[in-house]
């Protein structure tokens, strides 16, 4: 495979042809703030936008989509990069109940860009639902929309991780969520209950409980 030479922060970069700057940039152990972005996950959304950096010519890209290409020269800890991340992380985070702040990598990625809890507007309640569902009376799977932020990470973790497909993208009053699709709950949906949505959630608004 053909290699890519391109700078990042002053530093020249071997990154594989087809790889996005986001993955060169971690292969190179550059962090780069980013939620819909996992490294065991495909296909990442370019929804969070915390990613976005700064490629000269080129404007502020999301890294997670851009290939790289020979030559560019990319800013990841610029000043308005850093800007940028953390006005997009404020938009993000601002409909979430608080603490906001209360996942590990959540917390990780405020503490980078300088955001604290008292920087996200007053909370407005979405009052969404939480559904829940129960396997043989052990467990009980629930996902609170109030904590979703649709980086859709769930879906992939289900989908191409687990390779079973129970969760997605759904469409109800007229709003996009998680949800199962042609299902009228996680278990009719083919959920086995693995817990992949959970370890992949990165606001906690997947959770699973052992039931007594």
């Amino acid at each position: 495979m053909n290699t890519v030479i391109l700078n990042i922060n002053g530093s020249v970069v071997k990154a594989r042809q087809g790889m996005t700057v986001l993955e060169a940039a971690r292969e190179a152990d550059i962090y780069i703030p980013a939620l819909c972005a996992h490294p065991d996950l495909p296909l990442p959304l370019g929804a969070c936008r915390l990613c976005v950096v700064e490629i000269e010519g080129q404007g502020f890209p999301t890294s997670c989509l851009i290939p790289v290409t020979e030559g560019i020269a990319v800013h990841t800890n610029s000043q308005i990069v850093r800007e940028i991340q953390a006005h997009n992380l404020k938009i993000l985070l601002s409909p979430l109940p608080p603490p906001r702040l209360g996942h590990h990598e959540l917390q990780k990625i405020a503490e980078y860009l300088g955001v604290k809890e008292v920087d996200f507007p007053a909370h407005l309640p979405r009052n969404l639902p939480i559904e829940k569902d129960e396997l043989e009376d052990k467990v009980c799977l629930a996902l609170n929309h109030n904590l979703c932020i649709l980086c859709g990470r769930c879906v992939r973790a289900c989908r191409d991780v687990r390779k079973i497909g129970a969760i997605d993208f759904v469409t109800k009053n007229g709003k996009l969520r998680i949800g199962y699709p042609r299902a009228s709950s996680f278990k009719e949906a083919g959920c086995t209950f693995c817990a992949a949505c959970v370890r992949y959630c990165p606001t906690g608004a997947f959770t699973l409980t052992k039931l007594r």
